[in-house]
């Protein structure tokens, strides 16, 4: 994954560059033949960044989508 791409396409769709979605895409970018839950992707993001919680997921899997 393209740190700098990933910055560059969320501020061109008008949305603020967050540590959370960068670790979101990140870990999506991570496994792109599997269709990760929302559950799942919290799960490996807690690994990196135990601070984050189950409604930020979902609130960042929704504004990418």
């Amino acid at each position: 994954m393209n740190e700098e791409r990933v910055k560059d396409l969320l501020r061109k769709h008008g949305l603020k560059v967050t540590s959370q979605r960068l670790l979101v895409l990140g870990i999506l970018a991570s496994y792109p033949d599997k269709h990760l839950t929302a559950e799942e992707i919290y799960d490996l993001a807690r690994e990196t960044g135990p601070e984050i919680g189950l409604a930020t997921i979902y609130r960042t899997v929704q504004v990418l989508l």
